[in-house]
């Protein structure tokens, strides 16, 4: 095929996805906008669902979380679906911490589940906080809170009180365009370790599509020597699953679970099946060049998501 016929297929082939988008945002209805102190923050609504998003640029958004309107039980994401995974590997933490609280999906969903256990969300926005009270329903009560401050921070505040019963840490915190340098690297990553009980899991939400990946790879197998990897052809998050006992990841262990979570992820019309199809086992050594540190966190140059 000639070249100028090629080049006149790629001006109509842009054009047509040009409309699409156009049209796309034609039906999506904004309900909210916000100028935070840390980011453009968006509720959106369409096809059914309502977004949580930050506007990285002008012409650029990031989900953050969604919601079906229809039900709002349900995961409308489906990274938020891989990280029950936690469960099969310790389905009955008592102490939950999750950073990063979006419209707050994933601590309602562990309340949910777990209404026993006690479920604390660290954001450093509050004004994400606020949105995800009055548009996505998140609501407190006696097991499940909210603190506004730095993750990095209350980690350290954990470590400095001396806790050490925290069984079950989830990473989600996202700036719109990455995860937070900072909440990368092997010294924060062992600080997560010194708050974490025996039979601790640790999940991180990720993205398999970054040049990033085989550097945090990387830094959880210097830290926890192993993981497990969730991901989906859907979707280009990979959710990584370790623990502070590596015994927990084994076959065995989560084959054990299985009775114990199916009437938890019943209620998110979720199954053992769907989720340990998604299993991968990572083991190591960590290739020490790409381990990230507080001297080395390159992520600004290399976060870009292909």
């Amino acid at each position: 095929m000639h070249k100028p016929l090629i080049n006149k297929l790629a001006t109509v082939v842009f054009i047509h996805l040009l409309f699409l988008v156009v049209l796309d945002d034609i039906h999506a209805k904004i309900l909210h906008t916000q100028k935070s102190l840390y980011h453009h923050i968006l509720v959106e609504e369409k096809n059914g669902k309502r977004c949580l998003k930050f506007q990285i640029h002008k012409n650029l958004t990031s989900n953050q979380s969604c919601i079906f309107l229809h039900d709002k039980n349900q995961f409308a994401l489906e990274y938020a679906k891989l990280v029950m995974g936690t469960l099969l590997l310790n389905p009955n933490p008592q102490n939950v911490l999750v950073i990063g609280l979006g419209a707050g999906t994933i601590p309602m969903a562990l309340n949910t589940a777990l209404p026993q256990a006690k479920v604390t969300s660290v954001e450093l926005d509050s004004a994400v906080f606020d949105v995800a009270k009055k548009h996505f329903d998140f609501s407190e009560n006696e097991n499940n809170k909210v603190v506004i401050m730095d993750a990095r921070f209350y980690v350290r505040k954990l470590i400095k009180e001396k806790v050490n019963d925290i069984d079950l840490i989830i990473l989600d915190a996202f700036s719109g365009h990455y995860i937070p340098e900072h909440l990368m690297t092997k010294q924060f990553l062992n600080e997560i370790k010194r708050i974490c009980s025996n039979n601790c899991i640790v999940a991180a939400n990720t993205f398999s599509s970054s040049t990033l990946a085989k550097y945090e790879a990387a830094t959880y197998l210097h830290v926890f020597n192993s993981f497990i990897l969730l991901s989906s052809q859907h979707t280009h998050n990979r959710i990584i699953i370790t623990a502070k006992n590596l015994s927990l990841l084994s076959g065995e262990n989560i084959l054990n679970n299985k009775i114990p979570t199916e009437k938890m992820l019943a209620l998110f019309d979720l199954d053992f099946d769907y989720l340990t199809h998604h299993f991968t086992r990572i083991n190591g050594p960590a290739i020490e060049q790409f381990v990230l540190s507080d001297n080395f966190s390159p992520v600004n140059l290399l976060k870009k998501i292909q």
